[in-house]
C-alpha cells in the first residue's frame, strides 16, 4: 500500500442518510443526497 493511499483513508469519513439511510464516503458529508435529495445536515458520521 502507498503511504498517500493510507492518509486518504485516514482523512475520509463514512457519513450516513439519515431519512434513506445511503452512506456515502468522504471527508465531508455530501452538499445533498443523491437518493433522496435532502441537504448535508442530515448526514451522521458513521464508522
Amino acid at each position: 500500500m502507498k503511504p498517500s493511499n493510507h492518509k486518504e483513508t485516514k482523512m475520509s469519513k463514512k457519513w450516513q442518510c439519515t431519512v434513506c439511510g445511503l452512506t456515502e464516503q468522504g471527508v465531508v458529508p455530501p452538499k445533498t443526497c443523491s437518493k433522496c435529495g435532502v441537504k448535508s445536515d442530515r448526514f451522521i458520521k458513521i464508522k
